[in-house]
């Protein structure tokens, strides 16, 4: 008996079903069999594919061919969540990169604004900025002497970058110069000299032009200075940056340094130096810094330097400020050959001295005023004057040790052959001894030739009067 309508659907209405997957259908579908079981491994080849998942049965479900691989739902779950992770993951590692190449781009770029800034500052600061001083006017060593820099001290920071000299060197006794004839440049010194320096000697590289220096004229230098023995550096205004003014004047066998004034204004039948020109002057000990032992270099050193005459100033006639103040001497005046000396035999003070010879002289000659009664002087003696030098024809002034308030020393190798002979004897001429005063009158031949040496002329002859304090 029928209740009601048959629950059974027809068989036309019914869904096929698809066949189950068999182990023999999963065989080619990547399927490992191992101890007896089928494991079965998905990929992702679809939306509704799980990554990863995999599913294993026991044999005896695989060898019956009834087992069907369908995921369940919390297998769904939890595939779509471990998904999702990694997306997360892997968006947070792309966020750091991004962050980190960010920050190291701001970086870079700060750095590279800031170098900017300062590379602008600096180069507009030295536009802006007045040039270096074309002659400086601060002496580029502590005793204001050139040379007086220890070898060992640090090469001072330059105001003014000089480039090395070019062109072939020049020897001379023992000292080569590299780029010797180029000015712009400065020049490279060495020196190995193997013989005993008994005389100032110079070389001129390059012949000035321009104005001649005197031992009295304000000049403007470049200098480069060695040891002459072994070529060891000692100073160079080339490397302080800047050329040196100085007073020749300053500088003579009193201040240790009487080849320096000599070498460069003349003296002792050395030719003056002219505006333009570059010299090679190598100077003995004795008219360097002699046996002094708080001198920058050791005793009884030779010296050379290289000098290029930059300019030349005012000579400087004025009495210089004395260091002691000596009174007139007093007492009768003594005349010869023309010469005048008041206080004559007044060894207390400063004796006055005047001129007046209508001829030039032709020999040495030499008067004793006081003869002294110490130690006689050689032509190699150093020794301790007092000195008065006039012209010999009008009595034109142009030195003296008392004007300048003190004794000076020097070697009498180092000096004019007049000066050396009327202190030192020679030529039919007795040595001067210790206590006594001289006037000596020294032709032109004997002192500084024909060559200009302001304020004394070509050709004149000279009038010294001498006391001789020292002979050692």
């Amino acid at each position: 008996m029928s209740v009601g309508p048959s629950r059974t659907r027809p068989a036309s209405h019914r869904r096929a079903r698809s066949a189950p997957r068999t182990t023999a259908d999963l065989a080619d579908d990547g399927t490992q069999r191992e101890h007896g079981y089928t494991c079965f491994h998905t990929l992702t080849r679809t939306d509704h594919t799980i990554r990863g998942w995999s599913y294993c049965r026991g044999p005896a479900v695989a060898n019956a061919g009834k087992g069907r691989l369908v995921p369940t739902s919390k297998q769904r779950r939890e595939a779509a969540r471990r998904h999702l992770e990694r997306q997360l993951q892997n968006r947070q590692v792309r966020a750091i990169r991004r962050r980190r190449i960010n920050l190291v781009t701001t970086i870079v770029g700060s750095l590279v604004v800031i170098g900017l800034v300062v590379w602008l500052v600096v180069a507009f600061g030295h536009s802006s900025s007045p040039s270096a001083s074309a002659t400086g006017t601060a002496a580029p060593t502590a005793s204001n002497t050139p040379g007086g820099t220890d070898a060992a001290s640090a090469t001072p920071t330059a105001s003014t970058s000089y480039p090395s000299a070019t062109g072939a060197p020049i020897t001379f006794d023992g000292v080569t110069v590299t780029g010797a004839t180029d000015l712009k440049g400065m020049p490279v010194t060495t020196s190995k000299g193997t013989t005993d320096v008994s005389k100032l000697r110079v070389k001129d590289l390059v012949v000035g032009t321009g104005t001649a220096a005197n031992p009295a004229s304000d000049v403007t230098v470049q200098y480069y200075v060695v040891q002459y023995g072994d070529g060891t550096y000692l100073d160079s205004s080339w490397k302080a940056g800047a050329p040196w003014e100085t007073s020749l004047a300053d500088y003579g066998a009193d201040t240790g340094m009487a080849g320096f004034s000599q070498g460069i204004g003349g003296g002792s039948g050395i030719s003056p130096m002219r505006v333009g020109g570059r010299r090679i002057i190598i100077i003995p000990s004795s008219m360097g810094f002699g046996t002094a032992t708080d001198a920058p270099v050791p005793p009884n050193t030779a010296l050379v330097f290289v000098i290029d005459l930059l300019e030349v100033g005012a000579t400087s006639t004025a009495t210089p400020t004395p260091s002691q103040s000596y009174p007139d001497a007093t007492g009768a005046p003594v005349s010869f050959e023309g010469v005048t000396v008041t206080g004559a035999t007044d060894l207390t003070g400063m004796p006055g001295v005047t001129s007046s010879s209508a001829t030039d002289a032709s020999t040495l000659d030499v008067k004793d005023l006081v003869v002294g009664t110490g130690d006689a002087a050689t032509p190699t003696s150093q020794v301790t004057v007092q000195y008065y030098g006039v012209l010999y024809k009008d009595g034109t002034y142009f030195d003296s040790s008392w004007k300048r308030g003190k004794p000076t020393d020097f070697s009498l190798t180092g000096v004019v052959p007049g000066f050396t002979q009327g202190i030192g004897g020679g030529a039919g001429v007795d040595p001067m001894r210790v206590g006594g005063r001289r006037i000596i009158i020294v032709p032109a031949s004997l002192g500084y030739g024909n060559s200009t040496s302001a304020p004394i002329p070509p050709n004149s002859s000279l009038v010294f009067v001498v006391d001789l304090l020292k002979v050692s």
